[in-house]
């Protein structure tokens, strides 16, 4: 049976008046955490579940509660309803932050696991965790014992690195590893 939540007259009076018990905000916040997993399942329904996907699974599977956790950060909210209403060219971007998202899950369950996203302008952001500055392109994080690394594929012009070549090899696949200072939060 799915559970429903319910918040009684008195909580919802105590609330109001700016007050309210420990329970009452407890409650509140597993009625947003539900709702949040609803709008994340509809998403998904329409959309190619993918590797992040499995990795969330596997994460809400080794600890719930880290999995809530990451649901109920307000960020998350926003992201979900965003994502819901994307259009094709939106929705590739918010499978990427899908991915961040179920990274930094996996992550506080203490899941061993390497999954690729893909990077916009502004860096990789980790919610919870923060930005790690990496070029756009495609990212793999993987983590191992609660340590994080991010290693990042991009195109960079060779001039830029200092190293004199012919002409006709001026752009290059480079790869960056990056030690990020991430640890289980």
């Amino acid at each position: 049976m799915t559970p429903v939540h319910r918040l009684s007259g008195r909580d919802f009076d105590e609330l109001a008046q700016g007050y309210g018990s420990a329970d009452a905000v407890a409650s509140l916040r597993s009625g947003q955490i539900s709702r949040r997993l609803l709008l994340l399942r509809d998403w998904l329904d329409r959309t190619a579940p993918d590797s992040a996907f499995d990795l969330l699974q596997q994460a809400d599977r080794a600890d719930p509660t880290a999995v809530r956790a990451v649901v109920a950060r307000p960020h998350f909210g926003a992201w979900v309803s965003r994502a819901r209403r994307a259009d094709r060219d939106e929705a590739t971007a918010a499978l990427s932050y899908f991915g961040s998202l179920a990274a930094v899950a996996a992550m506080r369950a203490n899941v061993d696991f390497e999954i690729e996203v893909e990077v916009g302008r502004n860096g990789l952001y980790l919610p919870g965790l923060g930005r790690v500055g990496v070029p756009p392109g495609y990212t793999t994080i993987n983590s191992k014992a609660g340590e994080c690394r991010v290693v990042a594929t991009t195109t960079v012009d060779r001039a830029q690195l200092g190293i004199k070549v012919p002409a006709f090899m001026v752009r290059r696949a480079v790869r960056i590893e990056i030690d990020a200072l991430l640890r289980r939060a």
